[in-house]
């Protein structure tokens, strides 16, 4: 990013009132999301190869959990081949979009 592209965003950040706070702590967190918030920090902590599959009883209700880390190898698999091969933005696209987004055509029950 260009000195002036970064003078712009600060103009505009200043003009839509846009701020960051930094990092809060936990204690900061608001009491109706600290369980999803804690479960959001251990997911970022746990490693590809500690990672299960969650097979429950209820599986029935959630058919993508037992494919999980199988879609995910298969995708970083793809994306390494469009790193390979330089491909453009339309190129990893045209690669990856369908495999990612196959995830929404599953039919969940509520």
């Amino acid at each position: 990013m260009t000195p002036d592209q970064k003078e712009e965003y600060r103009t505009l950040m200043k003009e839509y009132r846009i701020h960051f706070d930094g990092p809060v702590g936990k204690d900061e967190w608001p009491a109706s999301h600290r369980k999803k918030f804690d479960d959001i920090r251990n997911l970022g902590r746990t490693e590809f190869l500690q990672y299960r599959e969650s097979i429950r009883a209820d599986s029935e209700f959630y058919p993508w959990r037992e494919q999980t880390k199988r879609r995910a190898e298969r995708i970083a698999e793809l994306a390494e081949r469009c790193r390979e091969g330089r491909k453009n933005e339309a190129g990893w696209r045209l690669s990856l979009e369908s495999e990612i987004l196959v995830r929404f055509t599953i039919e969940v029950a509520w």
